[in-house]
């Protein structure tokens, strides 16, 4: 839609934006299931605190690397960015609230 309204720059930077995100949680799900179960919970913490902290920094520089060289424009960058956190936790709330958590 953005892409209709704005062009493909915008369309672009909204994109990068919300990548940043969506690729170091991709790789972060991956770590945290590989110690996930009973028998692995003290590697599991750690792989979970360790793997949230990675994918910060990750997202971090993801993000710069969108704006800096990828020419992007900021405020969709950062939009995308916004968007794709807020479906995260969006999709994980109703995931709860259908297992009834």
């Amino acid at each position: 839609m953005l892409f209709l309204v704005k062009g493909t720059r915008s369309s672009l930077s909204f994109f990068g934006g919300g990548l940043a995100y969506v690729l170091p949680t991709l790789i972060f799900t991956r770590v945290v299931l590989l110690c996930a179960g009973a028998a692995f919970s003290a590697r599991f913490m750690i792989a979970f605190f360790a793997g949230e902290a990675f994918k910060l920094v990750l997202s971090g520089a993801l993000f710069l690397l969108v704006v800096l060289y990828c020419h992007a424009s900021t405020i969709e960058a950062v939009g995308g960015l916004l968007g794709a956190i807020l479906a995260f936790w969006g999709a994980s709330a109703l995931c709860l609230l259908r297992q009834g958590v």
